[in-house]
């Protein structure tokens, strides 16, 4: 038993480890060769800084419609003499619009 274990030992070493170095250096010969051509690298440059334009802008945007919204219900929270008489004028023109039942 002991025998057929180191057999198998020996024999995937002598067959195992050429082939994990072959493997190995294939891989590298890829990594290596599978560069992107200089003109291709400048279109992806220039395209991803559009996209971070595009980003930037989109932020801005953003940004704007959010402080308009803090402003709005800023404006919608203070009591207003001015709202709450058209709130009560529209309350009342509301009550004498509906069918009596």
């Amino acid at each position: 038993m002991e025998e057929i274990v180191a057999m198998v030992g020996i024999v995937s070493t002598f067959i195992g480890f050429p082939l994990v170095i072959v493997s190995y250096l294939k891989w590298k010969h890829q990594a290596r060769s599978s560069g992107i051509p200089l003109e291709a690298a400048a279109r992806i440059e220039a395209r991803m800084e559009r996209i971070e334009q595009a980003i930037d802008s989109i932020a801005i945007e953003t940004e704007r419609v959010a402080e308009g919204q803090r402003w709005l219900t800023k404006v919608l929270a203070e009591p207003s003499p001015r709202r709450e008489a058209l709130a009560a004028e529209s309350a009342g023109t509301r009550q004498h619009e509906r069918p009596a039942r």
